[in-house]
């Protein structure tokens, strides 16, 4: 289980509770006041009187005076901005806000256009936007928004409740940060710790080239935090992190984690973690898990995850992982490609409870399409469905428990195919229902029962009586006694389901089941039939049926041997006649019109975000522009920007090739809005003029 990396932050929280006690003077006036920066300036407030002014001349109010009568009047206080400049070089800290009444800073200076704060030439200064209350007293009702924060030593922007013997030891409660454009940072863009975090909201807010992107901590919990379309690229670390001792009531929407060199998601929770929410998620090229949820001793309850694209990571492309138990828990529609290990990883160590994986890919990857492993308890409530499982080095799905127990499983109608095998249960997992699914072209066979001494082949055969112990209890395949025209029949286990597929030829002879057929359920003499003939299917001379049984607990066998067709199955029936037509009148002859010499065809246009020349853009191209940006290495620049001057994978148009293009590519995949460029730039996924 995956535990928080070391931190400085002891370091830091101990530096802040030290100079905020001398910076954030006792409050002297009551009210909420706006203060209005009008310069650009760095000079301190001349007299603490309610006025921000500089002593001159002329006085003028500096950011730094406005935080200074803000910090000495009591009162929920806003610092504005005239709008008469866009930047601020700082040549000292800043004093850090005392929000214990609450704080607005808006930073807006033109519809959105956010003040820019940073650092002078040549002058180290530790942490940007600090807001700040003492031991005893909660951080609440802070908004800050619309600020660009960059150079800083550690953190861009800090909220840091309750300082007491060196660490941030409060509550905070109502903390709303959208916006916030933090980039080159020591350590965290932003981040926000105390005791218990609740209410906090995130949103919009681009985060780059920093230890991590957004920390969210509570000692104790974190509660009802909100995040959506903020985008973390290019940290050492993690994109977003929100650790706590208990994680509960968290959305978060429309993220992307791009390129970190951590994990690019990483929820966390030393005790449960419950009604987490994540929709539309990117995760593409971090170094360790693209998105990853874990608790290290507790169960996770109500996660739902839908739309998620993660791909091309150093780990799995999803890992949902409890040292509890998993319940209710939901991954839809994901979309997980071409990461080092699964594409999907489940981890529940005392077993499994409603969790259901619906639709959606995961190909292409280093291990198992989808992983789901019990360490400790049972298998049972798992749910795969409709999912297309494909191109994975190990096995298409891959489940195992510790123990033994009746908790009923489900694998159904997926498509597996081209990975080494196709479904595999192994360990103490039974009860796993094993139906209808479409598995053929894997290197060994479609389903494997893969208990101690399994055969290389993974073929189990069957014993007399059908005494052996195992995964599934190591249910023996039904027998094919007879084959006719129209149906299949032979001998199973009594009321056991018997499906009938059309097989892939397996090399091995047993299986693969592409085709679902049809079912039947063995009467009292283990006697069954189905007829299978129908509609769409194509049954080839040389064509061989297979067949897979299933008991009253869900236990599901492998692949019965194959067994050939005649070479009249399903004749196609005659058709009955149709009536001759009435004539018709001849048609009047027209002359026919002259032709003209058919042009030759042009070239087709190159299009924007084809990193790899082949005329359409693919998730391959992001993977050729993220190679290119380690390696410097790729095709040629005139097939990858709209003019061949610009560098190799330059699609927006900057004159430089960054994350920043990796992120157009992806966004036109998930159908995302374009991000904003020169109007003389063509969109990702446009043809580019000549």
């Amino acid at each position: 289980m995956p535990s928080p990396r070391p931190r400085l932050l002891a370091t830091l929280i101990l530096a802040i509770a030290l100079v905020s006690l001398a910076l954030v003077p006792a409050n002297t006036h009551a009210g909420a006041t706006t203060f209005t920066v009008n310069n650009a300036g760095d000079a301190p407030d001349a007299a603490l009187n309610g006025t921000c002014a500089t002593a001159g001349p002329p006085p003028n109010c500096t950011l730094r005076a406005a935080i200074q009568e803000a910090n000495n009047i009591s009162g929920n206080d806003t610092i504005q901005f005239d709008r008469t400049f866009d930047t601020i070089r700082l040549n000292s800290e800043l004093p850090y806000m005392d929000a214990t009444d609450g704080i607005h800073f808006d930073g807006d200076i033109n519809n959105g256009v956010g003040i820019a704060i940073s650092p002078a030439d040549n002058v180290s200064i530790n942490f940007g936007l600090v807001f700040i209350t003492q031991a005893g007293i909660d951080a609440q009702n802070i908004k800050a928004n619309d600020i660009s924060i960059a150079n800083f030593a550690y953190d861009g922007l800090q909220v840091c409740a309750g300082v007491f013997n060196g660490t941030c030891g409060g509550n905070a409660n109502g903390i709303d940060i959208s916006h916030i454009n933090s980039h080159f940072n020591g350590e965290a863009g932003i981040r926000v710790f105390g005791d218990n975090l609740t209410n906090v909201k995130v949103t919009s807010s681009p985060v780059q080239s920093q230890t991590n992107g957004i920390v969210l901590q509570g000692s104790e919990t974190v509660t009802n935090v909100t995040m959506s379309d903020n985008s973390a690229t290019n940290h050492s670390g993690d994109g977003i992190e929100i650790l706590g001792g208990a994680v509960n009531d968290v959305t978060i929407t429309n993220d992307h984690y791009v390129v970190n060199g951590g994990n690019g998601l990483y929820l966390h929770s030393n005790g449960t973690m419950h009604d987490i929410t994540l929709n539309g998620l990117l995760a593409n090229g971090n170094s360790a898990y693209g998105l990853g949820d874990f608790t290290n001793s507790g169960s996770l309850f109500k996660l739902t995850m839908s739309d998620p694209v993660a791909t091309i990571n150093g780990l799995a492309g999803i890992a949902i992982l409890a040292s509890g138990g998993l319940s209710s828990t939901t991954v839809t529609n994901a979309k997980s490609d071409g990461n080092t290990g699964d594409g999907l990883t489940l981890g529940g160590s005392s077993g499994f409870d409603t969790t259901a994986v619906t639709g959606g890919e995961f190909k292409g990857n280093g291990g198992n399409g989808i992983a789901a492993a019990s360490a400790i308890g049972k298998l049972g409530g798992l749910n795969i469905s409709s999912a297309l499982i494909s191109g994975n080095t190990l096995d298409g799905i891959h489940v195992s428990a510790a123990q033994t127990g009746v908790g009923a499983s489900l694998i159904e109608k997926n498509t597996v195919t081209d990975n080494d095998r196709g479904i595999v249960v192994t360990g103490f997992a039974r009860t796993v229902a094993i139906s209808q699914n479409s598995t053929f072209a894997n290197d060994r066979i479609g389903i494997d029962l893969a208990a101690a001494g399994d055969p290389a082949t993974g073929v189990t055969q069957n014993d007399t009586g059908d005494a052996d112990t195992g995964p599934n209890d190591l249910l023996n395949s039904p027998h094919l006694d007879s084959i006719t025209p129209n149906n299949a029949s032979g001998t199973a286990c009594a009321g056991c389901i018997v499906e009938v597929f059309l097989a892939d030829n397996d090399p091995t002879e047993y299986g693969e089941g592409k085709t679902y057929l049809g079912s039947a359920t063995a009467n009292n003499n283990g006697e069954w039939s189905v007829a299978f003939c129908k509609q769409g299917v194509d049954f080839d001379n040389g064509a061989s049926i297979t067949a897979t049984a299933r008991d009253a607990d869900g236990n599901t066998s492998e692949f019965e041997e194959n067994t050939g067709l005649l070479a009249d199955f399903c004749p196609t029936p005659t058709p009955s006649p149709t009536p001759s037509p009435s004539p018709t009148p001849s048609p009047t002859h027209t002359a026919s019109p002259s032709h003209s010499a058919t042009p030759s065809p042009t070239a087709q246009p190159q299009v924007q975000g084809d990193a790899t020349c082949d005329g359409h853009v693919t998730i391959d191209d992001a993977a050729a522009l993220l190679t290119y940006l380690a390696t410097h290495s790729g095709p040629p620049s005139s097939c990858l920007s709209a003019a061949g001057a610009l560098p190799f994978g330059d699609f927006n148009c900057d004159s430089q090739s960054d994350t920043v293009d990796v992120l157009f590519v992806l966004r036109y995949l998930v159908t995302l809005p374009p991000l904003t460029h020169p109007g003389s730039c063509p969109n990702v996924g446009e043809p580019i003029s000549d």
